[in-house]
């Protein structure tokens, strides 16, 4: 399924021929709701200063993980980086 959507949840069976003998079987597939958040920042700011990441709209319990040029793992919905670097720069 190259784009499921929850509408692809379900019973699926598979029938599978072989010279005339037949075999079936059967999978349950769930498909979960895409989670939706917003992040934002105080950037720009300068070497030495505090990062700000705020996330919002995130369901508590969620752990998230920044990828950038230097990665930040949290499950709070605000991370503070005191003393920011320039390796904290990225997209």
């Amino acid at each position: 399924m190259p784009s499921a959507a929850l509408s692809s949840a379900g019973k699926y069976v598979l029938k599978v021929t072989l010279d005339n003998c037949v075999n079936y079987d059967t999978v349950e597939v769930a498909v979960k709701k895409q989670p939706t958040f917003t992040l934002t920042s105080n950037s720009p700011f300068c070497e030495g200063d505090t990062l700000k990441l705020q996330s919002q709209g995130r369901t508590i319990g969620n752990s998230i993980c920044l990828a950038g040029a230097k990665a930040i793992g949290d499950n709070r919905p605000l991370i503070i980086q005191p003393k920011a670097t320039i390796s904290h720069s990225g997209l």
